[in-house]
């Protein structure tokens, strides 16, 4: 093995032990609905009252489902993402929805 593939692996094995504490288990949905694909993802409440911290959070998690992501507040079930969308899901009861858990 050469040296700099040694040091290449060593890196990355450090940088997965300092990234560890920051993977999170997340509660979701992808939705089709209307030819619309959409992900919603269940967040504490403070994040969706807070629209930077929302911002923040869609701008991170949308890569990982490729597709528009909208924040669900874990006890009070407000909503905050694409407006056409928190419209939608304004009409839905979040006790039908069918939830799935991931680490990210």
């Amino acid at each position: 093995m050469l040296k700099s593939e040694l040091i290449w692996k060593v890196y990355y094995a450090l940088l997965i032990l300092h990234l560890k504490p920051y993977f999170m288990r997340i509660q979701f949905s992808l939705i089709q609905e209307q030819g619309v694909k959409f992900a919603i993802v269940v967040v504490q409440d403070s994040v969706v009252l807070n629209s930077f911290e929302s911002n923040k959070v869609i701008s991170q998690l949308t890569p990982y489902f490729g597709v528009p992501v909208v924040l669900l507040g874990a006890n009070n079930h407000k909503t905050y993402g694409k407006e056409s969308i928190v419209r939608f899901l304004s009409s839905v009861n979040v006790s039908m929805i069918q939830w799935k858990t991931a680490d990210v």
